[in-house]
């Protein structure tokens, strides 16, 4: 993902909005920013990933965890970029479409991120002089 500079002073503006956002993924609280705030910007993605989540464990999943799902899932992602290989890396230029989606509403936030000194580190990012963020308290 590129961030724009005009686009970083516009999340410094609301850094402690977006720090408060009670989600631990921060792209999430990004999209969160971009519905209350930036007016849903115009954004560009590619149709088709090169990273992919291949596990099933972890925090955020409710399901039990598999090492065998886990390895077909590798062999499944493995096979589909050997197939696509050629696609990855284009010579020629790239063409992006414009497509515009109905505005959504807010996703449920998934947690995870309520503890003080997590936001105090997120805001520290946004402040001229970070070195001491002992002083930043931010609402729970």
């Amino acid at each position: 993902m590129t961030v724009s500079y005009s686009l970083w002073l516009s999340i410094v503006q609301y850094a402690e909005e977006f720090c408060n956002v009670d989600d631990y993924n921060w792209d999430w609280s990004l999209v969160y920013l971009a519905q209350k705030r930036f007016n849903y910007p115009r954004v560009m993605w590619s149709s088709s990933a090169r990273v992919i989540h291949l596990g099933s464990c972890g925090t955020h999943h409710k399901k039990t965890c598999s090492n065998q799902s886990d390895i077909a899932r590798w062999e499944e992602t493995d096979k589909f970029y050997q197939l696509n290989r050629k696609y990855l890396f284009p010579t020629n230029p790239l063409t992006v479409h414009a497509k515009y989606e109905a505005r959504r509403p807010l996703k449920q936030t998934n947690g995870g991120w309520s503890d003080l000194r997590d936001r105090q580190l997120c805001l520290s990012f946004a402040l001229k002089n970070p070195k001491d963020i002992s002083h930043i308290n931010i609402k729970n």
